[in-house]
C-alpha cells in the first residue's frame, strides 16, 4: 500500500490519471482509519505536484468526483459492492462449515477416546488436539484410537515422526 501514491507519477499518461486516481480511491478505502486515508491522499497530491501543475491536479480530483456522481458509475459501484458482499458471505459460510467440521471431528475424537480409554485426555493433549486445524489430519488421528491402548499410547503415537 505504501507505494500506491507513486502510481500517478509513474509511466502513466495524463489521460489515464482519472481512472488511476479512481482505482487508488478503492485501495485507500481499504485502510482502517480516516487519518491513514487522508495521509495517503496528502502524499499523493504532493507527488502529483512534482509532475503536474496545481490547476491540473485540482481538475483531476474534480473530474474524479464528477465521475463518482454519474449514474453509470453508481450502478457499477453498487454492482461491485453487491458482488463483494456475496463473496464475503460465501467465504464466511465456507469458513464456518470448515470450523464446524473441525469441531465435530475433535469432539468425536475425544468421545471415542473417552469411551475406548475410559477417561478424558489430559488438558495438554486436549489443547494440542484443539490447536489442529486440518480435518484430514484429525480424522487420521481418530482412526488410531481403536488400535491404541490408552491416551498415553495416543500421545506417544502423536510424538512419533509418522504421527
Amino acid at each position: 500500500m505504501s507505494l500506491v501514491p507513486l502510481a500517478p507519477i509513474s509511466n502513466v499518461s495524463q489521460n489515464e490519471l482519472p481512472a488511476l486516481i479512481q482505482r487508488m480511491r478503492v485501495r485507500y478505502a481499504e485502510l482502517s482509519s480516516e487519518g491513514q486515508r487522508q495521509d495517503m491522499w496528502a502524499v499523493t497530491e504532493v507527488l502529483l505536484g512534482l509532475r503536474y501543475d496545481a490547476a491540473f491536479i485540482e481538475s483531476l480530483f474534480q473530474e474524479v468526483s464528477q465521475m463518482r456522481e454519474s449514474t453509470i458509475y453508481q450502478k457499477i459501484f453498487h454492482e461491485g459492492e453487491a458482488i463483494g458482499e456475496l463473496k464475503g458471505r460465501v467465504e464466511g459460510e465456507v469458513k464456518g462449515a470448515l470450523t464446524g467440521r473441525l469441531e465435530a471431528t475433535r469432539q468425536f475424537l475425544f468421545a471415542l477416546g473417552e469411551r475406548t480409554y475410559g477417561g478424558e485426555p489430559e488438558a495438554s493433549l486436549r489443547d494440542r488436539i484443539n490447536a489442529i486445524d486440518d480435518v484430514d489430519l484429525l480424522q487420521s488421528y481418530l482412526l488410531q484410537i481403536p488400535r491404541l491402548a490408552s491416551w498415553d499410547a495416543f500421545v506417544a503415537f502423536l510424538d512419533t515422526p509418522a504421527g
